[in-house]
């Protein structure tokens, strides 16, 4: 039984500072859930708020998995192919413009 939580804090320049409740935290209030445990004695056990645990318990009862789910957003301009490309001929010519790159139809080789 986990007697302490360790929670992750992550700072991000664009984001307010938020909590991560690491995953093996997670797995075990599902355990506990699973167990027939209720909200409420789980949060007591493992010391955590209890609207914590009801959104670990709602979100693996959604997606059946308790890792992080990627973030909604907007999608890349850029290929994953074309960043790298981008950044080999960055390495090789340090100098070259945008409107060069431009002029090439692609990135250039």
């Amino acid at each position: 039984m986990i007697n302490t939580i360790h929670l992750c804090v992550i700072k991000s320049p664009y984001k307010c500072t938020c909590t991560v409740i690491v995953s093996e935290v997670q797995d075990t209030v599902v355990k506990k859930f699973k167990a027939g445990f209720g909200y409420k004695k789980i949060s007591q056990a493992l010391n955590i708020p209890r609207s914590t645990v009801q959104a670990i318990i709602l979100k693996w009862k959604e997606y059946q998995t308790t890792a992080n789910l990627p973030r909604p957003g907007r999608p890349s301009k850029l290929s994953a192919h074309t960043r790298r490309r981008l950044i080999r001929d960055a390495a090789k010519r340090p100098m070259i413009t945008l409107d060069e790159l431009k002029r090439c139809g692609r990135l250039c080789p």
